[in-house]
């Protein structure tokens, strides 16, 4: 995975990383059970270090990365991006070897390494719905990430792929703190004071935006999503940033829309066609707003109110998977 080992100069406190001066309640949940005698840890992901940026790459049919289903084969356009958790309790998190875990873990025959599964959830938000979503965690803190998803069917995040991770000690964050977890195959865990890392260079430290229409988004990390190790806090498992989406050209997610505006005795009339779209229905959006869910034929007419510019795009239903944006003025 070429992972390597990073000292990291700075203050504790610039990242607002202070260690407890006593040892909090662990939290309850997990299934990696808090086993150092000064208490359990507490993850954080490193805002400062989480830094995105578009790319267009291209994916063999024998790229681990394909194989292990993280993206399709092909030219896509993907969003990288590093990912940093310092573990900022006062007891080390303590997975152990793989082998005591056949739950967590699967070996990757493309990597030849076992991965743990369920480290890490990431998600690309349109601001209105990241709005909606941030409010629904913060009132339901012991909710878990998956279960408000499954409660809130209309918030569709672009989620990303990477099906593992290998939980080590990369960054050391406090000076002379020792490192006690550097193999992913016999030790895993994360030291007081240390922090594992995965660069944006690595496999599937991506989410893919190909099928994202351009505009600017809302990427969201989550360590530990679904509390599988027990730590002293979960409401700071999360950060987030804004980002933009750049995909060259302009598209969409293969859907090609126009738009047609005329006045029929004195009613504006707008006339959308589009082609490419896949599913029986699907969204219009005017401006920000979805207007309606149609049946996918290709066609809909909408009626505006008043004069100026109306800007309109077709998604799949539920998904940030749209066209470009067609232009009316009246």
């Amino acid at each position: 995975m070429g992972r390597y080992k990073l000292l990291v100069v700075t203050a504790l406190t610039a990242f607002g990383l202070v260690w407890p001066q006593s040892v909090p309640t662990p939290a309850e949940g997990g299934v990696v059970p808090c086993t150092d005698v000064r208490g359990c840890p507490d993850l954080v992901v490193d805002g400062n270090r989480f830094n995105a940026t578009n790319r267009t790459e291209n994916f063999s049919t024998t790229n681990c990365q394909v194989v292990e289903g993280m993206v399709q084969a092909g030219t896509r356009r993907v969003m990288r991006f590093t990912f940093t958790t310092p573990n900022n309790g006062p007891g080390d998190l303590n997975v152990g070897a793989p082998s005591q875990h056949p739950d967590l873990f699967v070996f990757s025959s493309c990597h030849n390494h076992y991965h743990f599964r369920q480290y890490a959830d990431y998600r690309l938000w349109t601001p209105s719905q990241f709005a909606t979503w941030d409010q629904l965690r913060t009132q339901n803190p012991t909710m878990l990430a998956k279960d408000v998803l499954a409660a809130h069917p209309e918030l569709t995040p672009v989620a990303g792929n990477k099906q593992g991770f290998c939980v080590i000690d990369i960054v050391n964050y406090t000076p002379l703190a020792p490192s006690h977890y550097g193999s992913c195959s016999n030790d895993q865990g994360i030291s007081v004071g240390w922090a594992d890392e995965y660069i944006s260079s690595l496999d599937g430290q991506f989410i893919d935006v190909t099928n994202v229409v351009n505009g600017t988004y809302v990427l969201e990390a989550e360590v530990n999503a679904e509390h599988v190790f027990i730590e002293t806090n979960y409401t700071n498992n999360r950060t987030s940033r804004s980002v933009t989406v750049q995909n060259r050209g302009g598209g969409g997610g293969g859907i090609t829309l126009t738009a047609t505006g005329y006045t029929v005795s004195g009613q504006r009339k707008v006339d959308l066609v589009w082609s490419g779209a896949t599913g029986t229905d699907v969204d219009v959006y005017r401006g920000k707003v979805k207007i309606v869910t149609t049946p996918n034929d290709g066609a809909y007419t909408d009626s505006v109110a008043s004069a100026g510019t109306y800007k309109y795009k077709v998604c799949l239903v539920g998904t940030l998977t749209c066209s470009n944006i067609a232009t009316v003025v009246f």
